[in-house]
């Protein structure tokens, strides 16, 4: 059974739930991709007084690291007895490579693939014979590409619309040639007088007509089409789900990071050899206890979010009620600290701030104006973030239907 810990407090074992026969318990498993430099060490020594460090120069080689984490158990990977078990199957569900292009290459979205399909499902599989994965993506672009040779869009009854013009096209020059976003909104009756390619409000302030790019995104065909690696995962009985943009406190592989990168900048030789041998050490160095830990604080984030808290009140509750049970008491209480923190914050530094605004009202105007466009973003942005929030707790952690592990002294 896979173990579940809260700090430094002893670990006590996880009893998976099964509310039905015919229901599988889903289990969490975050993905992300992150960069060690050879040249990243600490960034603050003790020095003598009036002495600076001599830093080595640029970053030279670095590694990439492309690795995921169950909720329940860690780093994704088989314990003996599925190694001896699955000989075949590799131990570890992590992939590191030398980036560069007289190396090991780029990182593509076809390499992720083949993580997800050799490695990441086959070993989850073992390691959880009868349950189902949600895998969890950062929203990059590599991760929701579409595969090479697929049917973009259907025209009509189920027709496959041509993307290129026809070899019979009165044009010779055309034939066979990208028709383009206009001819294909034309085709559709979508393209109007003075139709821009992308306006300046794109994608977070614009409306779904306010340019091409918008207009044909939206349309029903391009919207059902998934990227290749939901269509792998779905194929294999598993889920698939994006995390929103700026969902650092959402994703608790991000400490994960952080863990394995001070254990790196410790341990800097400043040599490609030395971040070689570091890399495996580094992550091997957090441990389950530290990931549990991290895992539920996201749990809280995502739940004081689908609650309708938002930023600071977000921030208090990770910080300060990592252990308290969320109900309307506690979060107007919550609401009420965060607003004193922000009111004593501002009592420090708004005078200074209204000082130096005062000096040039151009500069006053143009802050204002940045604030107030950046609020609305934020409100959008919240907007989607408690929308996804909602649904995704739902999915994770609802009881009734496929509670992956319940803690021992606390429920979801």
């Amino acid at each position: 059974m896979p173990f579940i810990g809260d700090g430094d407090k002893q670990l006590e074992e996880t009893k998976i739930i099964w509310p039905k026969e015919d229901v599988r318990p889903l289990i969490l498993v975050n993905h992300d991709e992150s960069t060690f430099s050879a040249h990243d060490d600490l960034k603050r020594l003790w020095m003598p007084i009036g002495e600076k460090p001599l830093r080595k120069k640029g970053q030279v080689r670095s590694v990439h690291v492309s690795d995921f984490l169950a909720y329940v158990t860690g780093r994704l990977s088989l314990d003996e007895e599925k190694r001896n078990q699955y000989p075949e199957l590799p131990a570890k569900a992590c992939v590191i490579i030398n980036p560069g292009v007289q190396h090991d290459g780029w990182w593509t979205a076809q390499d992720l693939n083949a993580q997800v399909r050799d490695k990441a499902i086959p070993i989850f599989e073992a390691q959880f014979p009868g349950m189902q994965a949600l895998f969890a993506f950062d929203n990059a672009t590599s991760h929701n590409a579409f595969a090479p040779k697929m049917k973009r869009t259907t025209w009509g009854a189920g027709h496959i619309q041509e993307m290129v013009f026809s070899g019979s096209h009165p044009n010779q020059e055309l034939r066979g040639q990208p028709k383009g976003l206009k001819v294909v909104l034309e085709a559709r009756s979508l393209w109007r007088a003075n139709l821009k390619l992308q306006c300046k409000r794109c994608p977070h302030h614009g409306t779904d007509s306010c340019s091409a790019r918008r207009i044909i995104s939206n349309q029903p065909d391009f919207q059902a089409q998934k990227g290749m690696l939901e269509e792998l995962i779905v194929e294999a009985g598993h889920y698939f789900i994006s995390y929103p943009e700026f969902h650092c406190e959402l994703n608790f592989i991000e400490n994960f990071w952080g863990y394995a990168k001070l254990y790196t900048r410790k341990n800097c030789d400043y040599s490609s050899v030395g971040i070689q041998k570091t890399m495996p050490l580094a992550l091997a160095s957090v441990s389950v206890n530290e990931i549990h830990r991290d895992a539920r604080k996201a749990k809280i984030c995502m739940d004081v979010h689908r609650k309708g808290l938002t930023g600071r009140a977000v921030e208090y509750a990770r910080h300060s009620s990592f252990d308290t049970k969320l109900n309307d008491r506690s979060i107007s209480r919550l609401q009420s600290n965060a607003e004193t923190n922000r009111i004593r914050k501002l009592s420090v530094f708004e005078p200074t701030m209204m000082a130096n605004l005062q000096q040039s009202n151009g500069q006053a105007e143009r802050m204002n104006r940045t604030m107030t466009e950046r609020a609305r973003f934020m409100v959008n942005h919240m907007q989607v973030e408690k929308k996804w929030c909602v649904e995704a707790y739902t999915a994770i952690y609802n009881t009734n239907r496929v509670p992956c592990a319940t803690y021992p002294d606390k429920t979801p």
